[in-house]
């Protein structure tokens, strides 16, 4: 399927870090769990709220597709100031079974164009 610029539709919307956000709604409460699906943007998402999880430690649970990383040049770099406070990185199998992965970039390299899971766990786990 081919769009002409023309005839897609845009539309502004505001963004907000999840940093900001809860600062700005005051909430103090725990955050003990992130979802992320944003579809290549994790790293920026993972900046945003970099405050928040330092602070709280909570299980990150992210959505992405190995070729779209590697399409938008995503390395282990990008995931390093999450690694740096002592996160875990895993994969979810379909079967619920968790791998940890050592290397993002091996994930990334895969270049699978199927969706993949992956646990961001504040502690390692015995699996």
């Amino acid at each position: 399927m081919v769009f002409l610029a023309d005839e897609i539709e845009t539309e502004e919307v505001d963004a907000n870090t999840l940093d900001n956000e809860l600062s700005l709604l005051g909430i103090d409460t725990k955050v003990s769990l992130i979802k992320i699906d944003v579809e290549g943007a994790e790293y920026l998402v993972l900046e945003g709220a970099y405050e928040t999880i330092k602070q709280h430690k909570p299980f990150i649970i992210i959505e992405f597709r190995p070729s779209r990383l590697k399409f938008l040049n995503i390395t282990e770099d990008n995931f390093s100031l999450i690694k740096n406070i002592g996160y875990v990185f895993y994969s979810i199998h379909p079967d619920g079974a968790l791998k940890e992965i050592k290397l993002i970039n091996e994930h990334i390299q895969r270049g699978y164009d199927e969706y993949t899971d992956v646990l961001l766990s504040p502690v390692k786990l015995i699996i």
